[in-house]
């Protein structure tokens, strides 16, 4: 008796399980009125395409479903799917019903009751005309085995790879391009994003976007080729725009109207130096050498060592680059002096020194002259005068002995001999002034006795 009772039990269980497992799948409904007819079941996102339904794949919302009479085309009721994507026509009278389903934007139909489905998990709507073929329902029967399996087919894009410049570098070179898509119409898969190479002969082909997406793509500039010394890559372009909206089913579709992405690169300039040395009349001893620097940006200066008539070529400068050019060193010549240097630029003069900015694809020309005079000559100097030396005085029978040096101071006579004569010079012309006047008081006198 107790044996009894728990095989009781257990198959009340296994009873239990089974049923919430029906339930589950919707391979039956809850207890209705036994006159009360149920149709229904669910529609659901065919992740695969395969219309076999499998629990990975979520059901679809607001799916408007409509019951028809037999003939599928008198309607007589209209419903939407639940968040789960499931739907009910209840209280229904016994007959014969079709159930027809409405394709959201983008969406189609899964295979109609593809090979390894059953009756829980197969589509049941006909994928041209989403109808159900005829259910006839019986008084109080619950069907709810009556599914559509929905799916948004893969679109294709093509995107194309060309350059502006005529000489191009990279004609069969892969380039990266970043792509994503985004749809709020769609729920699943509301977002993807990838990378594609493309070349410009040939194309890449994204054919995993569900139809209907918006789809975007980037060039991806780190993974650029990289290009010959003194070019540097423009920023791409896009003539048709970066995005569109997914329509394209196949290949050739997609060609038609394919995202292009334009690039073009700066070639490299560069300018040649050339020293111009004016000496007319002077002959300059051969060999000279006349220094200068250039300097790139803000790089180190770079010397440059030319002879007179020689010119230098310094190419594969980025364009835009700001560059100075100085001269450092003029070889001293005896005799020869030096103006200061003249720079030109394309023919015009620009000073002692020259800024450039180099141009794309172009070479300037820079010229720098320098102009030699010959020194002045100083004028020539005067020996130097010896000091007089000391003579005997006269009447000095003896003399006195000559110094080479300056003569010695000496006390006496000798001594006093100079003021001694000017004195005596002194006396004879005021003597001779008071007889001068003496004969001209007497000649007056004279004159007067007379008349």
């Amino acid at each position: 008796m107790q044996t009894t009772t728990h095989i009781r039990r257990a198959i009340a269980t296994v009873a239990t399980v089974i049923l919430a497992v029906l339930l589950a799948v919707g391979a039956v409904a809850p207890a209705y009125a036994a006159d009360d007819a149920i149709l229904g079941d669910k529609v659901w996102i065919d992740i695969d395409q395969n219309g076999i339904q499998t629990g990975g794949e979520p059901g679809l919302s607001g799916v408007t479903v409509t019951l028809f009479m037999a003939d599928g085309t008198t309607p007589l009721r209209s419903t939407t799917t639940n968040g789960s994507g499931q739907y009910r026509f209840e209280l229904l009278p016994a007959g014969t019903y079709v159930i027809g389903f409405t394709l959201p934007p983008w969406f189609v139909f899964s295979p109609f009751r593809a090979p390894g489905s059953n009756v829980v998990t197969g589509s049941d709507a006909d994928p041209v005309t989403g109808l159900t073929p005829p259910v006839i329902l019986t008084e109080g029967q619950s069907n709810l085995t009556n599914d559509a399996g929905m799916y948004v087919p893969s679109g294709v894009v093509q995107i194309e790879k060309s350059f502006e410049d005529p000489d191009e570098l990279f004609q069969d070179q892969p380039f990266t391009i970043d792509w994503s898509s985004t749809n709020n119409e769609i729920p699943f898969p509301s977002e993807l994003n990838g990378q594609t190479t493309v070349s410009p002969s040939t194309p890449g082909i994204v054919d995993s976007i569900p139809n209907g997406s918006m789809f975007e793509i980037e060039e991806n500039l780190e993974s650029r080729p990289e290009l010959p010394a003194g070019y540097t890559w423009n920023d791409p372009e896009y003539p048709d725009g970066a995005s569109l909206q997914v329509t394209c089913l196949t290949t050739e579709c997609a060609a038609e109207t394919p995202l292009r992405v334009v690039n073009s690169y700066n070639q490299p300039g560069g300018f040649t130096l050339t020293k111009v040395v004016d000496a007319a009349g002077i002959e300059l001893p051969d060999g000279l050498v006349y220094s200068m620097t250039y300097t790139v940006g803000d790089g180190s200066p770079v010397t440059v060592e030319l002879d007179a008539d020689e010119s230098v070529n310094v190419g594969a400068i980025t364009a835009g680059t700001d560059m100075t050019i100085e001269e450092i060193e003029i070889p001293e010549v005896a005799g020869v002096e030096w103006d200061a240097p003249v720079f030109r630029v394309d023919g015009v003069d620009v000073g002692e020194s020259a800024d450039l900015t180099i141009t794309e694809g172009e070479v300037i020309d820079v010229e720098v002259t320098n102009t030699a005079a010959l020194a002045p000559v100083d004028p020539p100097v005067d020996p130097p005068v010896d000091p007089p030396v000391d003579q005997p005085a006269p009447g000095d029978a003896g003399g006195s002995p000559v110094h080479a040096g300056p003569a010695l101071a000496t006390t006496g006579g000798a001594s006093q001999m100079p003021w001694l004569i000017g004195g005596a010079l002194l006396l004879l012309a005021g003597a001779s002034i008071v007889v001068a006047r003496s004969r001209v008081r007497r000649t007056n006198r004279t004159e007067r006795a007379d008349g």
